[in-house]
């Protein structure tokens, strides 16, 4: 649809579509807006990261109760990330309340890199730098968190023609990559 011309803006909270003249934003959370109309985009697994350097004084290869003797670096945005994520480990003994806290989550990143602690970050956003062996993953598996990305637009403007256009475009694109994740291909 080269007809539609997309612009980018970034930024944490909710938008006012009108007074930014916004037809679609990517919010992230659980799907209550009951202003809006929301597609899920994405969903979103957690992972504890951390430096290699950070676990290499364990001695073994580190444990999920080994979170309790660093640091666990919190990302602003996802408040209760560590606390549901220690709950679904069976760690209700560790603290998931306290610790520093970042405002994006490549700050948390670079944190954890640079060996201040362990951060709970979004397995979509760590791929690169796992990649590289900056970083690691070795306190478990990635847990499913209870929100997700969404497509939203205000209900008064879901039938405009650019905005439908676009969110079936989004949702062809969602079916594509599962498919391609469910035939073992890499996503788009």
């Amino acid at each position: 649809h080269p007809e539609i011309a997309i612009n980018f803006i970034s930024r944490i909270g909710m938008p006012d579509f009108d007074r930014e003249q916004i037809d679609i934003a990517v919010l992230f959370g659980e799907g209550r807006w009951p202003e809006l109309d929301a597609h899920i985009l994405h969903d979103e697994e957690m992972v504890p990261i951390c430096s290699p350097q950070l676990v290499a004084g364990l001695g073994r290869p580190p444990q999920a109760k080994d979170l309790r003797s660093f640091a666990l670096l919190h990302i602003a945005t996802r408040p209760r990330g560590w606390a549901d994520w220690l709950s679904a480990s069976g760690l209700s003994d560790i603290d998931g309340e306290n610790g520093p806290k970042f405002e994006h989550f490549t700050m948390a990143m670079q944190a954890a890199a640079a060996g201040l602690g362990v951060a709970l970050l979004p397995t979509f956003a760590i791929q690169d730098e796992l990649a590289t062996g900056r970083i690691i993953a070795p306190f478990g598996q990635p847990k499913a968190s209870p929100f997700h990305y969404y497509a939203c637009c205000p209900k008064s403007r879901a039938r405009l023609p650019k905005i439908r256009a676009f969110m079936t475009w989004l949702d062809q694109l969602k079916a594509l990559q599962a498919l391609a994740r469910s035939s073992g291909k890499q996503d788009y």
